[in-house]
């Protein structure tokens, strides 16, 4: 593949990911059981797409078409100033973190948000800032593994230790 080819490629993919992108966001209307069929494939859809189709295939080779993204601190809190709700133990929290994350890598941000989606969904307010503190004290307990900054959110992801 030359270059010109893998930029035709690469603007297809983008296209692609932005329409999964809306496929996602509608998913958050659907019900509980509909929402839980479709996170899973959809997941799986966008970790081949991001990592094995644009990261592998296109950006190791052609790192110019990379586009300029600006990296944020999506959150600075640490675990120590986290105060759960009285009705969330820490042995529940990390369960239902745990549950989310797989063998395979997946973006901060989206267990931050299926983690925040899953509490909301019982009627429960939490700061998706305290799920991204407790994964950053399970990595410290290599429980999980993780790759990049997790105060960003789009820019890290985790998995769990094999």
């Amino acid at each position: 593949m030359d270059r010109e080819q893998a930029a035709v490629i690469h603007r297809h993919l983008l296209a692609a990911a932005k329409a999964i992108g809306r496929a996602q966001m509608l998913t958050f209307g659907l019900g509980p059981e509909d929402r839980a069929a479709f996170s899973e494939p959809l997941g799986n859809v966008v970790t081949t797409l991001h990592f094995d189709l644009l990261q592998v295939m296109i950006y190791r080779r052609f790192p110019d078409l990379r586009p300029k993204e600006k990296a944020r601190i999506d959150s600075k809190l640490t675990w120590d100033k986290v105060r759960l709700p009285p009705s969330v133990t820490v042995l529940d929290f990390d369960r239902v973190i745990l549950s989310t994350i797989g063998p395979q890598w997946r973006k901060t941000a989206r267990i931050v948000g299926t983690v925040s989606e899953h509490y909301g969904a019982l009627g429960i307010d939490l700061d998706p800032a305290i799920v991204a503190a407790r994964l950053m004290v399970m990595v410290d307990s290599d429980l999980v593994e993780a790759a990049g900054d997790l105060r960003m959110w789009r820019f890290s992801e985790v998995r769990l230790k094999d």
